[in-house]
């Protein structure tokens, strides 16, 4: 019985010393930055820009009939 329990230690001692060997540290998975979508901003731009050149073209077309007329 004696001899059971102390196999049975040894091998307990040998498998613990075993899986506490050298353990390579796991580089961690590379970070994948996605580029953001800009799509509906630079639309909103551009949709903001020719209402202000629209605005512009009205303005001088009212500038330069207010000059003629007088």
């Amino acid at each position: 019985m004696k001899r059971l329990i102390l196999l049975f230690g040894i091998g307990f001692l040998a498998l613990t010393v075993v899986s506490c060997g050298d353990k390579k540290k796991q580089a961690p998975p590379p970070v994948i930055v996605e580029a953001p979508d800009y799509t509906p901003l630079s639309e909103g731009w551009k949709v903001q820009s020719y209402s202000a050149l629209g605005v512009a073209v009205i303005i001088a077309i009212a500038l330069m009939s207010r000059g003629k007329n007088n």
